[in-house]
């Protein structure tokens, strides 16, 4: 029986490597379980250069299976990989040390970054929206589009209705994409 706080952080099992003292496994007597590490912090600590962390379901189709969880430069990403884990996706979903989300991409350049296509089902409020290529609104019937610009710069380049290329340097295009 563990008497002081310091009794609490005692190895009570190790599993070590037969070539090194390095821990494999360690269970403490607080609790904290640790791979790689001999004194955990957290109940459930994994420790190591790029450590990574498998999910497997193994009744999912060949190359399906697997959801790979990894640490590296202080960056989180969650990907896929191989059956034979020889080779993984881009990330599907990395968070940087700086706090920044991305989707599709290892290198966020912003709070929240989506690299290829999206589908919101739902409504976007945004305070400002930039685009940066072209921004399509549906293919359905827009009930209200407002345009307007509150600030001081100039509203450069083109507004198509009922087309996809505004003509030239026409300010708002309707139903045609040349006069």
């Amino acid at each position: 029986n563990a008497t002081t706080s310091q009794a609490q952080n005692y190895s009570i099992f190790s599993l070590n490597n037969a070539s090194s003292t390095s821990p494999i496994l360690t269970a403490l007597y607080n609790g904290n379980i640790g791979i790689g590490t001999s004194t955990p912090q957290w109940n459930f600590q994994i420790a190591g250069t790029r450590p990574s962390l498998a999910l497997t379901d193994t009744s999912a189709a060949a190359n399906q299976k697997h959801w790979l969880f990894s640490s590296q430069g202080g960056n989180l990403y969650i990907g896929t990989s191989t059956d034979a884990f020889a080779t993984s996706t881009i990330a599907a979903l990395t968070i940087n040390n700086s706090g920044q989300l991305g989707i599709g991409t290892t290198s966020p350049g912003a709070l929240f970054s989506v690299h290829g296509n999206g589908l919101f089902s739902g409504n976007i409020s945004a305070a400002n929206l930039i685009a940066t290529g072209t921004a399509s609104f549906g293919t359905t019937t827009l009930t209200n589009l407002i345009v307007t610009n509150t600030s001081t710069s100039t509203f450069t380049g083109g507004l198509g209705v009922g087309t996809s290329t505004p003509f030239g340097g026409a300010l708002l295009t309707v139903g045609t994409s040349s006069p």
